[in-house]
């Protein structure tokens, strides 16, 4: 507005204009709480226009970002421009076979705003958990997720696993698993190197087919199955088994019973050793001692 002179020159008043300027303040304190509540969360969170622009970004997605940005993240900085720059800077490991593939799926990613999540690795170390949501108006919400403590933990346990295993085949030669009723659920490959027969030959068998069909030794393999229903476990005894030939094969077997949430057996659960030579050498010095 402006102050209003009448011909002698004598002030009358004023005279101006009004605008609605309502949406554009809402959209102003709108923005502003959106801001607020960004900077809130540990999570990293960008928004960008249709144009691939940045709009608005808080500061876990800044700390995220920075370290291999040589452009500032600035309002107006271009999607693209970000990323081929962190590209080039080595930022992602997993784009240094072929760069410009790599760039153009994280494109497409980003501008499709499926929302659905991906793990990217940086060339810190620092594992990340990505998601682009479409907004209404054709933007993407980024939001950056720091898993790095959750990959350490899964790596640990793959670790842990790796270990568990060798220890478990240093000790034993293969391995079973039955059902509650003893039938074969389960048998290692290394089975069929020892005896000839193959773990498909004995799957959905009772336990009993693993011995040979001599009746004596039906009967130890008989006993083996009574003692883990009795005590729930099997320590070291002695079968002979069954195999594609006439050779005599020992094995031990150890096992205890598998429990559900409820305490319930529902299945059985063990190893197995070849102890064929061990237990031919016992006999022969056993005899050569009864005959000396």
């Amino acid at each position: 507005g402006q102050p209003v002179f009448d011909a002698d020159g004598e002030f009358t008043g004023y005279r101006g204009t009004g605008i609605n300027v309502t949406r554009e303040v809402e959209g102003q304190q709108a923005s502003e709480r959106f801001l607020e509540a960004i900077e809130s969360v540990s999570d990293g969170y960008s928004l960008w226009d249709r144009h691939g622009k940045l709009i608005v970004a808080n500061s876990r997605w800044r700390e995220i970002a920075a370290p291999t940005s040589t452009i500032p993240l600035a309002p107006g900085l271009d999607y693209e421009e970000h990323i081929r720059d962190n590209v080039n800077n080595g930022a992602f490991p997993g784009a240094l076979g072929d760069p410009e593939r790599w760039i153009c799926e994280r494109l497409r990613r980003s501008r499709s705003g499926s929302g659905e999540t991906f793990e990217l690795q940086r060339d810190n170390g620092c594992w990340l958990l990505v998601q682009d949501r479409s907004t209404p108006d054709g933007g993407v919400l980024q939001i950056l997720r720091d898993i790095s403590d959750l990959k350490q933990r899964e790596q640990a346990l793959l670790q842990s696993e790796e270990r568990f295993k060798g220890f478990a085949e240093s000790a034993a030669d293969w391995f079973w698993e039955l059902d509650r009723d003893f039938h074969i659920t389960f048998v290692s490959e290394r089975y069929k190197q020892l005896t000839g027969k193959s773990a498909d030959d004995c799957i959905g068998h009772t336990f009993s087919i693993l011995a040979s069909a001599d009746n004596a030794h039906q009967q130890t393999i008989a006993n083996a199955m009574q003692v883990l229903r009795d005590e729930r476990a099997l320590h070291d005894h002695d079968v002979q088994m069954a195999g594609d030939d006439t050779a005599t094969v020992v094995h031990s077997l150890s096992g205890q019973a598998v429990c559900d949430a409820d305490g319930k057996v529902c299945g059985y659960r063990g190893t197995g050793r070849d102890v064929t030579q061990a237990r031919l050498l016992s006999r022969q010095l056993a005899h050569q001692a009864s005959h000396d």
